[in-house]
């Protein structure tokens, strides 16, 4: 029998990591906040412009069910590198981002902080928002409810599994380590869908945890104070409903040691809107990266949850 040169030993166990990877996965979904409708990535610092190597990308995002090409952006079932989503001729994004820019949602510094802090991990994102959609069972329209069959919630496993096979297809290991929730605005205007959030919330991120990984984290974000402005009084807002939303966020968020939710009364609204502008969203993506290394600690991850707000948000104060 003939004995394997070393050299080609030697040149198997530099490819072999290369062509199989382990990954985790981290799922971005809820409603117009994650996709962020307002956001325009000419205003990112110009690194978060440019392709993040480092991080796979795949997302499913606009409008719901419209599923045309002007309703939807999508990675056309591939993974790619993750960086913002050209708008091309969509509605998915308003008018502030024109059609020949590109847009953004939390994934942004979410995948960037992320591999920042767990740099021996490979990173991977799952983008799955819809804008004008709620938790909530409702007759008029498809929502992201677990009880409700073929709509949001339902697409949103298809999707993730499709993510997934491509990673395992493609000779990869891949396992879902986080599911972060961006959502409420449209439950908080109808009481009877306000009362029935922390019920809903807990439903979803039982499911997703049933369907994926039973220890994975779960985070939502929670309601501004910032979003209540003279224009939202005038286009949908509920004070009462509002603050049910808020408290049924921070108790689904506290319910157990995955869980966690995140505050943003301190963040900006782009004005006439309920949008985070830029720089907010940026941080929300940095908390929920910091959450997550808070919840799931590791020693390389200490600088950032040391951090607390992100990598960026030291940049984005200097640039102030």
């Amino acid at each position: 029998m003939k004995r394997v040169p070393v050299w080609l030993l030697s040149l198997l166990s530099l490819i072999a990591p290369v062509l199989a990877l382990d990954y985790d996965v981290f799922i971005l979904a809820g409603q117009s906040q994650g996709v962020n409708y307002d956001n325009n990535a000419a205003n990112l610092p110009v690194e978060l412009q440019s392709p993040q190597t480092n991080v796979k990308f795949w997302y499913n995002f606009g409008w719901w069910p419209d599923n045309s090409s002007n309703g939807v952006l999508s990675s056309n079932g591939t993974w790619g590198n993750l960086a913002p989503q050209a708008k091309g001729s969509t509605s998915v994004f308003s008018s502030r981002v024109p059609s020949g820019g590109s847009g953004f949602g939390p994934e942004i510094t979410l995948g960037h902080d992320l591999a920042a802090a767990l740099p021996t991990r490979n990173i991977a994102i799952v983008k799955y928002t819809f804008n004008s959609t709620s938790l909530a069972q409702r007759t008029d329209r498809e929502g992201w409810n677990v009880n409700d069959r073929n709509q949001i919630y339902d697409g949103m496993l298809a999707e993730v599994n499709a993510a997934l096979a491509a990673l395992t297809d493609a000779g990869h290991t891949a396992s879902v380590k986080g599911f972060l929730w961006i959502q409420g605005e449209g439950d908080q205007g109808d009481r009877t869908y306000a009362n029935a959030y922390q019920q809903n919330l807990t439903d979803l991120f039982t499911g997703v945890r049933n369907q994926w990984n039973s220890e994975m984290v779960a985070v939502t974000v929670r309601l501004s104070t910032a979003q209540v402005t003279d224009w939202w009084r005038a286009n949908g807002y509920n004070e009462e409903g509002f603050n049910i939303v808020r408290a049924a966020q921070v108790a689904v968020g506290e319910a157990g040691p995955r869980n966690g939710w995140i505050n943003t009364d301190d963040l900006n609204i782009v004005p006439n809107t309920v949008h985070f502008n830029e720089a907010s969203t940026q941080t929300i993506g940095s908390r929920m990266a910091a959450k997550y290394v808070e919840l799931v600690p590791e020693p390389s991850s200490l600088a950032l949850l040391i951090g607390g707000a992100g990598a960026y948000s030291l940049l984005r104060r200097r640039r102030g």
